[in-house]
């Protein structure tokens, strides 16, 4: 899914998603390819991108005492294969319902798919996001919109 910056959606049948801070990954799991969001979370649980950094091997491998220290997770929000079909032109909502469907590892320590919420005012979301210090929203439209606290002028947000 492509984001776009832009201002919330108004009206309903939007789905809307948390937006994480973290490093683009597209992963081969089984027979299902997933484009998700890596991240390390801080104590709070929320994603840390800072956190995150410390993770990136920069032409080595991390040592054993970091990988404990600063775990990570996939947080897969599409299916852009399955069993060998490209699935990228199926609508949102049906990619959407394939990827929950194949995500029966629910207790998996390292990948998991988080909600897609219908039917919620995304301007609400953007507020709740606000004011957990998330990064923003992405709203599953017919044109997909990132959605940034920052964006629209929330001058809460600490960066």
């Amino acid at each position: 899914m492509l984001a776009t910056l832009g201002a919330p959606p108004s009206g309903g049948g939007n789905a809307v998603e948390w937006k994480f801070d973290g490093q683009r990954a597209t992963i081969v799991v089984e027979e299902a390819v997933l484009d998700g969001e890596i991240v390390a979370v801080d104590e709070a649980g929320r994603p840390s991108f800072t956190l995150l950094q410390r993770r990136w091997p920069q032409q080595r491998r991390p040592r054993l005492e970091l990988l404990r220290e600063v775990p990570v997770r996939l947080l897969a929000f599409d299916l852009l294969s399955l069993d060998g079909r490209d699935v990228t032109s199926y609508p949102y909502g049906q990619r959407r319902e394939l990827l929950d469907a194949l995500m029966v590892i629910e207790k998996s320590p390292v990948l998991t798919v988080p909600p897609a919420l219908v039917d919620v005012s995304p301007a609400d979301m953007l507020e709740v996001a606000s004011a957990h210090s998330m990064e923003g929203i992405l709203c599953a439209v017919s044109k997909p919109v990132r959605c940034s606290a920052e964006f629209v002028g929330d001058e809460s947000v600490q960066r």
